[in-house]
């Protein structure tokens, strides 16, 4: 399985990559994790690869070889999917929208181009279009849901954790996740960790499919 997490950097995708990877270590499950930094300025778009138990060394992935991407925010999630993600591939995106109207056209989000004037809903119909099954594509206003518990969006990647862990798409469990993103916040103060548990629950109740039904739980 080979799942592409992407975003802004200051969305928190490095620690969820590394919460990610760890709960899988801790389940024995090999993995082989490549980041590929953004630029040097904040909102620069960038991704990481995560590949669980593909029986090979190589960190590289391949266009239209991802299973499942893992969005931190809308425009750049459709970008990435273009992409990366193969035939059938789930995706599950934070509805987040950064304006990015104003922004350099080579900072690796979507600058002048189109996509910053599709709603919600335009966003979907891109999705499908690009070979997206629309039962494959999952929504939470992340950042929202970050914003009601915490006060800040800082524990977006926190609801995202959740929501994946909801879906049941990895080879872990909804514990194996809670357990290890507790375990890298252990020299928090105790009040930041229930915070983000809060986060974490929230997360997994929040999720929807892009019809707004109740998926499945995983």
């Amino acid at each position: 399985m080979i799942v592409t997490i992407c975003g802004l950097s200051g969305q928190g995708i490095i620690v969820f990559s590394e919460t990610l990877t760890d709960a899988l270590l801790r389940s024995d499950i090999e993995v082989i994790a490549t980041d590929y930094p953004a630029a040097a300025h904040r909102d620069s778009g960038f991704h990481t690869d995560i590949k669980i138990d593909e029986g090979d060394r190589s960190p590289r992935i391949l266009p239209g070889e991802s299973d499942l991407i893992i969005g931190f925010e809308r425009f750049y999630t459709l970008r990435t999917a273009m992409k990366y993600a193969n035939k059938g591939a789930n995706v599950v995106f934070n509805t987040y929208a950064k304006d990015v109207r104003d922004a350099d056209r080579d900072s690796g989000v979507p600058g002048t181009d189109f996509v910053e004037f599709l709603d919600r809903e335009e966003t979907v119909d891109y999705f499908t279009r690009g070979g997206i099954e629309r039962e494959n594509l999952y929504q939470i206003d992340a950042s929202l849901v970050s914003q009601k518990v915490m006060g800040t969006q800082i524990a977006t990647n926190t609801v995202m954790l959740g929501a994946v862990a909801g879906l049941g798409f990895l080879p872990v469990s909804r514990d194996d996740l809670r357990e290890a993103m507790v375990a890298n916040l252990s020299n928090l103060p105790e009040q930041v960790v229930e915070d983000n548990i809060r986060a974490f629950n929230k997360g997994i109740e929040s999720v929807d499919t892009v019809d707004g039904a109740k998926p499945s739980s995983g």
